[in-house]
């Protein structure tokens, strides 16, 4: 995959004494046929000359890409960022009275940070429709609170609910719906994904295909 960039930084960083000290920066994206190609300069303290890579991520499920931008370039299969393409999905039905919905949305606010912190805004999986503070939509509280959305936060947001007295279920069929309103596959894929960190900016993908330039 990535194994010749980073054995590259490796021996950058050993030959001149700068162990984790490689910089890797974007010169250039462009995209064809559902792909990303990324032009990546590695730098590494001391080292006479910098080194250019080209990286390329086909079908990618989402990206942020800054050129310019600088830091540590890393492959990660366990982020955050990863959890909607990685997790089980789950949505949530509940039913109850809540009399004061602001306590509750503040817990569930606190809650979503310290799971996944800015990463994903707080309306991501969450039905509009309570996130409000208007009580006629808390009494009765019923329906679908999230459509969907990756296990771990949601097994997180029924322990937030049942503690203010709701009753909560995971429906054994119900919509699965991410950002957009797009339908998306109960289960996990079948692919390992991936985020790579190039300097702050990232792509999410199944693959990614490295060699020098220069």
């Amino acid at each position: 995959m990535l194994e010749y960039l980073f054995r590259a930084i490796t021996e950058m960083e050993e030959a001149n004494d700068a162990w984790d000290e490689a910089c890797a920066s974007i010169d250039s994206v462009s995209f064809a046929e559902e792909t990303i190609n990324v032009s990546v300069r590695i730098v590494v303290p001391g080292s006479d000359s910098d080194q250019e890579w080209r990286i390329v991520a086909p079908k990618p499920l989402d990206y942020r890409l800054t050129p310019y931008s600088g830091g540590g370039i890393y492959l990660d299969s366990d982020h955050v960022a990863l959890w909607p393409y990685s997790k089980p999905r789950h949505s949530i039905y509940m039913t109850g009275r809540v009399l004061d919905p602001a306590p509750l949305l503040g817990r569930l606010l606190d809650a979503h940070r310290d799971l996944v912190g800015d990463w994903w805004p707080i309306d991501t999986f969450i039905n509009h429709a309570f996130l409000t503070i208007i009580s006629d939509h808390w009494n009765p509280a019923i329906g679908y609170f999230s459509l969907g959305g990756p296990e771990p936060l949601m097994l997180e947001y029924i322990k937030v609910l049942e503690q203010f007295g709701l009753k909560t279920s995971i429906p054994e069929r119900s919509p699965h719906y991410g950002m957009g309103g797009n339908p998306l596959p109960s289960g996990v894929p079948a692919q390992p994904v991936y985020m790579l960190d190039i300097g702050g900016s990232y792509i999410i993908a199944s693959q990614f295909h490295a060699e020098r330039i220069s």
